[in-house]
């Protein structure tokens, strides 16, 4: 083992290359503040629809809730195993504000 050298830190030839994490540092998504963050809500699954319709609850419910979906108007039991978070689909958004209106 006469011809083996261990290569050491100093021994690698620096370049003027900028380095990668400078090129990477800053995105284009967050180069005007943070992205907006959705709420997250308790949804179910419209049985009649299959939409995500919003429960109405702030806490994970224990015990079985009734819900009205907004797009075909019927009232449903949902077990609290078909209770989950997530987002209300966009149908039901737009309907909902439309009838606020």
């Amino acid at each position: 083992m006469t011809g083996a050298k261990l290569h050491t830190s100093s021994d690698v030839p620096r370049t003027n290359a900028p380095h990668i994490r400078l090129i990477f540092a800053s995105t284009q998504g967050m180069a005007f503040g943070f992205p907006t963050i959705e709420r997250r809500q308790f949804v179910v699954t419209c049985k009649r629809c299959r939409r995500d319709v919003p429960s109405g609850r702030d806490e994970f419910p224990f015990q079985s809730v009734a819900v009205e979906c907004p797009l075909c108007g019927e009232l449903r039991r949902y077990l609290p195993s078909e209770v989950f978070i997530g987002r209300s689909d966009q149908l039901v958004t737009r309907q909902q504000r439309a009838v606020r209106k």
